[in-house]
C-alpha cells in the first residue's frame, strides 16, 4: 500500500511501514511541512495515497473525495502504543484500504466507515 504520513506521525511508524514492504512518504520529504489540513488532503488525493494522521480535524475533511484516512486515536500516542495497533490493522483488516475508508484506530478497537461519495 502507499501511505502519506502527516507531520505528527513518527519516524518509527514510518520505518515500520517500510519494513512491511509499503511505499511510504511524508510531508517533510515532499517539502510540504507547512501545508494546512485541506492542502494535505488535496496532496493525498493527488498522490493516490492513504493518509495516516493523529489529527482529528481530518475526520470531517476526508468525506468528500476518495483516498482513505487512518486516524490514530490511541491514548498516549507514543510509538509503544501506536505501532502494535497499526501492525494489527495492516496485517488483519480485511478491506481494500486504498479508497473511500475512514479508519479510526483506538486502544483496543478499530472502526472503518465507507465514505459516502459526494457528486
Amino acid at each position: 500500500m502507499k501511505f502519506l504520513l502527516d507531520n505528527n506521525v513518527t519516524r518509527k511508524v514510518e520505518q515500520l511501514l517500510i519494513s512491511m514492504g509499503h511505499d511510504v512518504t511524508n510531508l517533510r520529504i515532499l517539502n510540504c511541512e507547512s501545508l494546512r489540513n485541506g492542502e494535505v488532503y488535496a496532496k493525498t488525493c493527488e498522490l493516490g495515497r492513504i493518509l495516516i494522521t493523529y489529527d482529528e480535524d481530518f475526520l470531517n475533511i476526508g468525506r468528500f473525495d476518495n483516498p482513505s484516512i487512518i486516524y490514530v486515536k490511541v491514548e498516549k500516542r507514543i510509538d509503544e502504543n501506536v505501532i502494535p495497533r497499526i501492525t494489527l490493522l495492516i496485517n488483519n483488516f480485511d478491506l481494500n484500504l486504498e479508497k473511500d475508508h475512514l479508519i479510526i484506530l483506538e486502544n483496543n478497537t478499530e472502526t472503518s466507515e465507507k465514505f459516502s461519495r459526494r457528486y
